[in-house]
């Protein structure tokens, strides 16, 4: 897909700079169509710097997410571990779109797969009286629902419903430093 885009930019401007020398050797080529041509290329040169962004948008294939055991937590972090919690569901949108913008991001991807790091995952895409149990202990009704444990914030940091990369990163960094 990107060697096609590129080739379709490529051959936009050397047609561009074709028509430009006809031009100034004197054959009559409206400018219009040289702009027109000069915006499309600009046009496909933005959407593919938009779509390709290089980053690996299957490396989050390579967590291993552990089930939710909220009774293990407290141990992990005892241990210098940092544990992630995220509670989520197929049928949940706004758990989809974290996991799309954020969780699968390669930047994310690799903080998580730190060896200090344990990720826990609650699946109520079904019903499943053990990750409910935990929700109800923790006061939330329903999903999304992240929180992260470190040795510096044993009892957790609730994250917001819609996560943000720079959000997670921010919380990560801070329960893992001891005061």
């Amino acid at each position: 897909m990107l060697t096609l885009s590129i080739l379709a930019l490529l051959s936009l401007i050397a047609v561009i700079v074709l028509l430009l020398i006809k031009k100034r050797r004197g054959a009559k080529i409206p400018m219009a169509v040289i702009l027109v041509l000069g915006g499309m290329a600009f046009c496909v040169a933005a959407v593919v710097s938009f779509v390709y962004r290089g980053e690996d948008y299957e490396a989050y294939r390579e967590l291993r997410w552990q089930v939710l055991d909220s009774q293990a937590i407290p141990a992990l972090v005892a241990e210098g571990k940092t544990v992630v919690v995220d509670v989520s569901a197929d049928w949940c949108l706004i758990c989809q779109a974290n996991k799309a913008n954020v969780l699968h991001r390669e930047q994310i991807v690799r903080a998580l797969a730190e060896p200090n790091i344990v990720l826990m995952r609650g699946d109520l895409s079904k019903p499943n009286p053990a990750v409910s149990n935990y929700l109800s202990s923790q006061g939330v009704a329903g999903v999304p629902y992240n929180r992260i444990h470190g040795p510096a914030v044993p009892e957790g940091v609730v994250m917001p419903s819609v996560l943000t990369v720079k959000d997670l990163l921010k919380v990560l960094t801070h329960v893992q430093i001891s005061q």
